[in-house]
């Protein structure tokens, strides 16, 4: 798959995690929003194979800004979510 595109999906997919973090302030309900967050963790799963992806494709030129960049939005996601957890179980 051409480096374009899949940088295109991760940007997609980024996209869609942000949204339904916003989503997640409006769940007043417990179970609703560990069903999101399960899911946003199951979208954790498809970035990091698109980052994968990116950073073993030939084309790509700049492997260290792309591992960097790649890596702290993963940890920051990761931050998050377990932000999120630790305030759901409260």
């Amino acid at each position: 798959m051409q480096l374009n595109k899949l940088i295109s999906l991760r940007a997609a997919q980024r996209r869609i995690i942000a949204e339904q973090f916003e989503k997640l302030e409006d769940i007043s309900s417990t179970s609703e929003s560990q069903k999101l967050l399960e899911i946003i963790q199951e979208k954790t799963h498809t970035i990091r194979g698109l980052n994968e992806r990116i950073i073993n494709h030939a084309d790509l030129r700049d492997i260290e800004t792309e591992l960097f960049d790649s890596e702290e939005y993963s940890i920051e996601l990761e931050m998050s979510i377990h932000r999120y957890q630790e305030k759901s179980r409260n």
